[in-house]
């Protein structure tokens, strides 16, 4: 992201980055299948907000991020988890 962002930013192309964790989506559950649930509750039970991660969490964030007055962040790579990331 960092590489990318300072290629592009003076082209005006914003580019940062939105680190994932797991879902509950239709492809999780193909994946998965009757393990995704376990999956998702164990997910959940190790993080430190105490839920899991919803698509509303990203798409808040992504939401967030699109205006022109956000044009400043460049290069971020942002992790919707809960803080999930800051257990070793």
């Amino acid at each position: 992201m960092r590489y990318l962002a300072g290629e592009l930013a003076p082209s005006g192309v914003r580019i940062n980055a939105v680190a994932p964790a797991i879902v509950e989506t239709d492809g999780v559950r193909t994946l998965f299948g009757a393990e995704a649930a376990g999956l998702m509750r164990a997910a959940a039970s190790h993080n430190p907000s105490g839920r899991g991660v919803t698509d509303a969490d990203y798409t808040n964030l992504v939401r967030w991020l699109a205006p022109p007055e956000e044009e400043f962040i460049q290069g971020q790579v942002i992790f919707v988890n809960g803080g999930a990331n800051l257990r070793a």
